[in-house]
């Protein structure tokens, strides 16, 4: 089986065109909404959703020292503290 693998700027042009992406050809393989769920951090692209009891961007620190730097989140602020992180705004 034959996946199509996008880099962190094929999905900030799909998604939003103002990101911060330090290493742009980082490849993304998974899509995490649950970071109970890691996988492989190298090649995963975190989706910092609101929740009813907490939001995505609580978990994004843990997981940016897990290893993952490819996230979107709706969080200006929070993405300029990741200086090594693709943030998708």
């Amino acid at each position: 089986i034959h996946f199509m693998v996008y880099t962190a700027a094929d999905i900030a042009r799909i998604v939003a065109p103002k990101a911060q992406l330090p290493q742009p050809a980082a490849p993304v393989r998974h899509l995490l909404t649950d970071s109970r769920h890691l996988l492989s951090a190298a090649d995963t692209l975190f989706f910092a959703l609101p929740g009813p009891r907490r939001s995505g961007n609580d978990f994004i620190p843990d997981l940016y020292e897990k290893g993952v730097h490819n996230f979107i989140t709706a969080d200006a602020a929070l993405a300029h503290t990741l200086s090594q992180a693709n943030c998708i705004v």
